[in-house]
């Protein structure tokens, strides 16, 4: 019995611990958008990636990594006003409500998005996002 309990409060703890994590990432990884960490966005992200915009302007992980790096797209300012996170096995289901500020081709934007992001846990508790989708919210 004693080990069964020790057992559940693990599960909770290391699933408090995973949700957390993947918070941090998510905060991190809008943080490293801004400063253009190309490093932490390479580590973060699926060589699969799928980066939709709200205009319907789709990058892969090459395209986002060269027009970070390029000035093509510039995040000036991120603000995360809201993240939900839904967990299923290894992989979150994230909702995110946020005001973007930047400039793609020497244009100025400031936009508020609903935001769905899709994350896979790697090995090493790593995680990674696979697919980003944006839609414009008037």
């Amino acid at each position: 019995m004693k080990h069964f309990i020790i057992s559940i409060f693990l599960i909770i703890t290391l699933t408090n611990v995973e949700s957390q994590s993947l918070e941090k990432t998510i905060e991190k990884f809008h943080i490293a958008l801004q400063q253009k960490d190309i490093q932490y966005i390479d580590k973060h992200t699926s060589k699969d990636l799928i980066y939709l915009h709200s205009n319907a302007w789709i990058e892969d992980k090459p395209t986002l990594l060269n027009n970070l790096q390029t000035n093509y797209m510039k995040y000036q300012k991120i603000a995360l006003d809201s993240v939900q996170i839904t967990k299923h096995n290894k992989t979150s289901i994230v909702k995110i409500n946020a005001n973007i500020q930047g400039i793609v081709n020497q244009k100025n934007f400031d936009i508020k998005l609903l935001i769905l992001q899709t994350w896979k846990r790697k090995l090493f508790g790593r995680w990674k996002l696979i697919g980003r989708s944006a839609t414009k919210i008037a």
